[in-house]
């Protein structure tokens, strides 16, 4: 994987959270986080970060987890493999694989953040947290550490480009069946 730009590695902030609360106004106001069990709040404390996340956040995976997806079954590999084929020299920056036709087949917690295997990568250095895991060509590496996941695909021969979108596809509610089989239709 070379890289043209600089590579920047951000995490979700508190800001941007749903379980940040805020009470009073700017200057004195209190910050809490309502993401613990028993509906407990934590308060934010003055030597907490204001916009990072701090080390305590619930939302946090630490150590960072370690997924590999393989293919689905043999037609999503055949699709992602024809997607492959069109690659050309140098290679691609960010690949575009459709999350649809992966599952996971490995996860395992590492010490590696994603900034430290994505440096590893582009140095064609040894990665430690892949030593022991067989990698195919085409498989998808994530590595997530619970504020943000960064998603990496294998091209063989060692290279990896990075993944721009790997995300499910947001799926359509079915109409419920009601209780006298009308599918949830009013008459």
């Amino acid at each position: 994987m070379k890289s043209k730009t600089k590579m920047v590695f951000y995490e979700q902030t508190c800001s941007s959270c749903d379980f940040l609360k805020i009470q009073g106004r700017f200057p004195c106001e209190t910050r809490y986080c309502t993401n613990f069990p028993r509906k407990r709040a934590r308060r934010f404390r003055s030597k907490d970060p204001v916009f990072k996340a701090p080390a305590w956040c619930p939302k946090r995976i630490d150590p960072p987890a370690l997924r590999v997806y393989g293919f689905l079954d043999d037609f999503s590999e055949r699709m992602e493999m024809e997607s492959l084929l069109h690659l050309t020299e140098p290679l691609p920056e960010f690949t575009h694989p459709f999350r649809s036709h992966f599952k996971v087949r490995l996860e395992k917690r590492i010490d590696t953040k994603a900034k430290d295997f994505c440096l590893a990568v582009m140095k064609k250095q040894r990665v430690e947290c892949l030593e022991d895991v067989e990698l195919e060509t085409g498989e998808v590496v994530e590595i997530d550490s619970g504020l943000a996941s960064y998603c990496f695909q294998y091209l063989g021969a060692n290279t990896f480009a990075q993944v721009s979108i790997f995300e499910l596809p947001l799926q359509k509610k079915q109409p419920e069946q009601s209780k006298d089989g009308a599918g949830g239709r009013a008459q």
